[in-house]
């Protein structure tokens, strides 16, 4: 109704229904666009209260309304299914008005038979005092789309999850609805992106658009079928080839569709579905063969554009059966989507495919390095952790391509995972393997286990690893290789406080050539805000972490981006700006529920903000509960800080015991 109450014809309605003038207000908007909701808005009217109130549906044999006299509201559903009797009544009171008349007409336009003319041709001759508006209902947009989610599903709604919601549905307010009922339905604490894919396509928006493409005629189906295969809006050339139509009988094919409402033109000179899973329930029922040929045909039409779309050629050539090219195209994009610092896209399209246990080792040996890079930089999944664990026993791979998977499998369960033993298992396991096959790989794996905050070995073996990692990375030349010994250099001299911790963090390859280079100096900038930030050095600690940030933003690092967001809301603990803090804690913890790691600064900040705030049970909730990490598997000064928090409640609720045993565990 937000609309309603802004639009230019809501004043003239009002003055008619106290029984100034007349008015006639169409109401236009496709399937499940709110029209009927917007018409039974309308009878709540104040004005309303004392008129003669009618809600007519035509197409339902329902008796005509009362006509004539006096303030009336005429509200009027589903014009585009009016009998030729309901279109003849209806022509004759609205050329014949009269004095506090308000008529509102809503139609589904892809359904009017004559197009543009909801009660037919020819068009209805309005008196001149009759005034006559049109209102088009617009889909939502995706903070309409947030709104509904937060009203049906709370706090379990993710970001993820209300932006793909918005997508598949197209913000039709019907669709979303549908989808939101399945999602509530779910039994999990938080609705994820893949929870509204897995919720499937609603049953009215199945059967709409089954029935649409049924009443065509099965020469013309083929159109429909090709533009639910592509999943997205198409011109004519590639629609047309798609669906093996080209010519004449292709041009006929689409205008059917198009007047049947099918298909609809989703932008100027595209088609497709205006409800992206509309295309989901169609492709469903095209025969198999069908759409495998339909695939192929894809396939080949959008490796003609420039630049190639890869995951969708990729997607088309697995489905048409085509393996061989289709795993050609898996990489192609991967390493597109690697290039472009999309990470988390890459590491989707590969874990989707090193799941399939047909793909042969060959290309299992090129594909998982590629995932395992990606998911370090980007944002882990725990499908990645599964595929890279089973690929390191494999014991097809080559030996340094085992370490490399090891590598970035003990990088990941350390760093996002939590498990921390586990992970430098991995990392000492990749030193060994890779040994001096690939020194540029081993230096990286003896920095990772140059980790002075971690609760691990101790400085002087730390200070061991770094030096043979930098000897290594000396001797070759990876620029790549160097640039991850100077990052963790940088960092262990500010977390120690070396004299020359300022000048080591200066001298990061900000601007490195190679991609990798910025990599390693976006982590170094953001770690070393991090161990400034545990000393005392908060405004360091604030121009380190904008730097980095705004790096690991540019090239696309995500990991490392939720490393700095942890910091920022440290920074703003202990610089007192609080307003707003305990809320994004929140929702940090939230979006980063499957990396405790990452979470842990959130959880410390919530809790330390509860206790302030004399809320002591939620302080213990939010610093041991399920999800915050344990001591023995997060950094030394956080897991301090915790422990310190948690002796202080204890001491609050004059506990001496459990402060002493907190502090014991602590210290221990």
């Amino acid at each position: 109704m937000a609309a309603v109450r802004r639009s230019p014809w809501l004043t003239p309605l009002r003055l008619a229904l106290g029984g100034n003038g007349s008015v006639l207000v169409l109401v236009e908007g496709s399937a499940g666009l709110g029209k009927t909701r917007a018409l039974h808005g309308l009878s709540g009217l104040p004005e309303a209260a004392e008129a003669r109130r009618t809600l007519w549906r035509c197409g339902a044999a329902q008796e005509r309304p009362e006509t004539g006299g006096g303030p009336a509201l005429l509200l009027v559903d589903d014009a585009h299914r009016a009998t030729p009797q309901e279109r003849e009544w209806l022509r004759e009171v609205l050329e014949r008005p009269w004095e506090g008349l308000a008529a509102v007409v809503a139609y589904r336009p892809e359904e009017l038979g004559t197009a543009g003319l909801p009660l037919g041709a020819p068009a209805v001759s309005y008196p001149p005092g009759l005034a006559v508006f049109r209102h088009r209902l617009r889909a939502w947009g995706v903070d309409r789309v947030r709104r509904a989610a937060s009203e049906v599903l709370g706090e379990q709604a993710t970001h993820e999850a209300v932006t793909r919601l918005h997508a598949c549905s197209g913000g039709v307010p019907q669709v979303v609805a549908d989808l939101l009922g399945a999602l509530a339905a779910g039994t999990g604490s938080r609705c994820t992106a893949a929870d509204v894919d897995a919720a499937g396509v609603p049953v009215r928006l199945a059967e709409l658009v089954l029935s649409r493409t049924g009443a065509l005629a099965a020469a013309d189906r083929p159109v429909v079928w090709a533009a639910a295969v592509l999943g997205e809006p198409a011109g004519r050339d590639e629609l047309l080839s798609v669906a093996g139509m080209d010519g004449p009988r292709g041009r006929a094919a689409l205008l059917a569709a198009l007047a049947g409402a099918a298909l609809s033109e989703v932008s100027q000179g595209r088609y497709g579905f205006c409800v992206p899973l509309a295309a989901t329930a169609v492709r469903e029922r095209v025969p198999g063969p069908v759409r495998e040929e339909l695939h192929g045909r894809a396939a080949r039409v959008l490796a003609r554009r420039r630049p190639v779309p890869w995951a969708e050629v990729a997607r088309h050539r697995g489905a048409a059966g085509r393996r061989k090219s289709w795993l050609k195209a898996v990489e192609k994009a991967a390493l597109a989507a690697v290039e472009a610092g999309h990470h988390q896209e890459a590491i989707g399209l590969l874990e989707r495919t090193l799941a399939v246990p047909e793909v042969p080792a060959r290309y299992r040996a090129r594909l998982a390095p590629l995932l395992a890079r990606s998911a370090v930089i980007g944002l882990r999944s725990d499908q990645t952790v599964e595929v890279l664990t089973q690929a390191v026993r494999d014991p097809g791979l080559p030996v340094d391509v085992r370490g490399q998977l090891r590598l970035d499998l003990g990088l990941m369960l350390a760093n996002q995972v939590g498990d921390l033993a586990a992970g430098m298992r991995e990392l000492e396991a990749a030193v060994e393997e890779l040994g001096e096959v690939r020194p540029a790989l081993t230096s990286r794996a003896m920095v990772a286990l140059a980790m002075p905050e971690w609760p691990t070995g101790t400085l002087a073996g730390h200070r061991e690893w770094l030096r043979r990692a930098a000897g290594l990375a000396r001797a070759g030349d990876s620029e790549v290789a160097r640039a991850a010994v100077a990052a963790n250099h940088a960092s262990l001299a500010v977390a120690c406080g070396d004299p020359q911790a300022r000048e080591l963090v200066a001298a990061l390859p900000v601007d490195g050539p190679p991609a990798g280079c910025r990599e390693h100096a976006a982590r170094g900038l953001c770690n070393a805000a991090d161990a400034a930030l545990w000393r005392g050095s908060y405004r360091w600690s604030e121009e380190l972490m904008s730097a980095g940030l705004d790096l690991a933003t540019r090239i696309g690092a995500s990991y490392t981006e939720q490393t700095a967001q942890g910091t920022r809301l440290l920074l703003d603990w202990w610089a007192g700006r609080w307003d707003g803090l305990g809320e994004r804690c929140e929702r940090f913890v939230a979006d980063t529920a499957d990396m405790p790691v990452v979470a842990a600064d959130a959880h410390l900040v919530r809790g330390m903000l509860a206790f302030v705030q004399g809320d002591w049970t939620q302080a213990v909730h939010w610093l041991t509960a399920l999800g915050a990490p344990a001591p023995e598997c997060t950094r030394m000064p956080l897991a301090a800080a915790t422990a310190g928090t948690l002796v202080r409640l204890a001491l609050v609720r004059d506990d001496p015991a459990a402060a002493a045993e907190q502090a014991r565990a602590a210290w221990t």
